[in-house]
C-alpha cells in the first residue's frame, strides 16, 4: 500500500502548491516570470498527470482484491482525485487570464522602467565626460577616487540592467546594449593606466630633484624616460584630446631635453 499511497498523497501534495502559488498576486517581475515559467510547465504537464491516474486507480483496485487495508481517509481521496483535478484545471485556466492581465499591467511599468533606465545611462556618460580626470589639475588620489566611484556607478548601470532582464525577456523586449556605459568602462580602463603612468613618474621625478646629486644616474633616468615616451605612445594611440596624458608627455620630454 505505500507507493499507492505515496503516489496519492503526491498528486494531492502537488495540486494544493501550485494552487497555493496561484492564489498569490505577482508582486514584481521576477515573481511574475516565476508564475509564467510555472503555468508553462503545469499547462504542458496536463496529459502527463492525466496518465497517472489509471495506473493508480488499478493499484488501489489490486489491493481491494487482495484485502490489504485502507484507511476510509485514503479512499475518499482516489474517490475524489479526478474530481479535485478538474478543479485544478479550472485553476489553472483561471490563473492564465490573471497573468494575462497582470502582464499588461507590468509592461506598462517595465517600458517607464527601461525609459528612465536610458535617461540614467545618458546622465552617467555626460557626468563622466564632465568629471572625469581628464587634465592633471587634480591630484592623484583625487583623480584616483574619481575613477574608482565612476567604475562603481558603472558596475551600478549593469546591476539594474540585470534586475531588468527577466521582465524584458518576459515581453521579448531587446535588451540595452549599454553601449555607452561600455565605452565609459574602456576609458576608465584608459584612465587608470594613464594616472598610473603620472603616478610613477612623479614618484621617478621627486626622487631624482631630492637625490644628492652624486648619486644621480643620467643613464639610468635617460633610459626611463624613453621608456615613459614609449608607453606615452602606445596610450596616445588610444587617446585623443586628453590633457592629462599632454601634460604627461611635455614633462616627459622635457627631461629628455636636459639630458647630455
Amino acid at each position: 500500500n505505500t507507493n499507492a499511497a505515496t503516489e496519492l498523497k503526491s498528486m494531492y501534495e502537488h495540486m494544493a502548491a501550485v494552487t497555493a502559488t496561484f492564489s498569490k498576486k505577482p508582486v514584481n517581475l521576477d515573481q511574475l516570470a516565476e508564475h509564467i515559467k510555472l503555468h508553462e510547465k503545469e499547462h504542458g504537464d496536463i496529459e502527463k498527470t492525466e496518465a497517472r491516474f489509471e495506473p493508480l486507480e488499478t493499484q488501489y483496485r489490486l489491493l481491494e482484491k487482495f484485502e490489504v487495508n485502507v484507511s476510509d481517509a485514503e479512499l475518499t481521496k482516489l474517490a475524489n482525485l479526478r474530481t479535485e483535478w478538474q478543479t485544478f484545471r479550472r485553476t489553472l485556466a483561471d490563473a492564465s487570464v490573471r497573468l494575462q492581465k497582470a502582464k499588461a499591467d507590468f509592461k506598462d511599468d517595465l517600458i517607464q522602467s527601461l525609459n528612465d533606465f536610458n535617461a540614467w545611462v545618458s546622465n552617467f556618460r555626460n557626468e563622466f565626460l564632465r568629471n572625469a580626470p581628464f587634465t592633471a589639475d587634480v591630484p592623484t588620489k583625487t583623480a584616483r577616487n574619481l575613477i574608482a566611484d565612476f567604475r562603481q556607478q558603472a558596475a551600478n548601470v549593469h546591476a539594474r540592467a540585470a534586475e531588468m532582464r527577466a521582465g524584458l525577456d518576459i515581453f521579448a523586449i531587446e535588451p540595452p546594449t549599454n553601449a555607452e556605459t561600455i565605452k565609459t568602462e574602456k576609458e576608465l580602463d584608459l584612465l587608470d593606466a594613464l594616472w598610473s603612468m603620472f603616478d610613477e613618474w612623479s614618484t621617478s621625478m621627486d626622487e631624482w630633484k631630492f637625490g644628492k646629486f652624486r648619486d644621480m644616474d643620467v643613464a639610468t633616468i635617460e633610459t626611463a624616460a624613453q621608456q615613459y615616451s614609449k608607453r606615452i605612445y602606445k596610450l596616445g594611440k588610444e587617446i585623443k584630446g586628453w590633457k592629462v596624458l599632454d601634460t604627461l608627455r611635455e614633462r616627459v620630454e622635457s627631461i629628455k631635453k636636459l639630458m647630455p
